[in-house]
């Protein structure tokens, strides 16, 4: 089941091509990973699905509600109690008083909150300590549809059946965990490597055998 749906996307910033594909699809149950170098996309990706940001072309098409952490999001005392229990977090205490990991964590209690069907997270694991992940991921095995943006490549690994990757202002989509994606890049750089090189050596045979051509005339 299709529960998003992007066809013919194009997202420009400043007058440059951020990223340009024809179709991205999720479906039920994928749990996807989002990779890539700083500044490609990711965070704008997940954005444009939200409908926070709108794409300069192309169509956004969304079956569900979708919670979402954000990574530089502001809590809005919105968590539901029971959230607040789980992650240990209390509510009435001021926003000032919280460290970075207390931050992290009742912002993730508000997400959880929220209910949709389709989960993203952005950087979810920053700041929280070995509990705060392991709670973390025990909330996470309630949802069996997310999109996942983290430099955490365990958790990639542990829930991951899908990772796509914002490289050279396009998408590309790798079947499995974070440790299979790099299998399958490593193995898609050999390649491409091994073509370059055969297209070098062949036009190295062209060009000497149309000197020697040129010089037996």
């Amino acid at each position: 089941m299709e529960l998003i749906k992007m066809t013919g996307i194009e997202k420009y910033f400043g007058g440059k091509l951020l990223f340009a594909f024809d179709k991205f699809t999720v479906y039920k149950n994928d749990i996807i990973g989002v990779v890539g170098l700083n500044g490609s996309g990711k965070t704008t990706l997940l954005e444009i699905i939200n409908g926070n940001i709108a794409p300069d072309k192309g169509m956004v098409e969304v079956k569900g509600d979708i919670s979402y952490y954000k990574q530089f999001g502001q809590y809005q005392e919105s968590a539901g109690s029971w959230q607040l229990r789980e992650f240990h977090s209390n509510s009435s205490i001021s926003k000032g008083w919280f460290s970075g990991g207390e931050k992290t964590r009742l912002r993730l209690a508000e997400a959880f909150s929220m209910n949709g069907s389709i989960l993203f997270l952005d950087e979810p694991t920053a700041n929280l300590d070995t509990n705060g992940i392991q709670l973390l991921k025990r909330n996470l095995e309630k949802y069996n549809t997310m999109m996942i943006i983290s430099h955490d490549t365990t958790l990639l690994d542990e829930l991951c059946n899908r990772i796509i990757e914002i490289d050279n202002k396009t998408i590309h989509c790798f079947d499995g965990n974070y440790t299979a994606y790099k299998q399958q890049k490593e193995l898609q750089i050999l390649t491409e490597k091994r073509e370059y090189e055969n297209y070098q050596a062949k036009k190295k045979h062209l060009e000497e055998a149309y000197l020697q051509k040129k010089k037996a005339s």
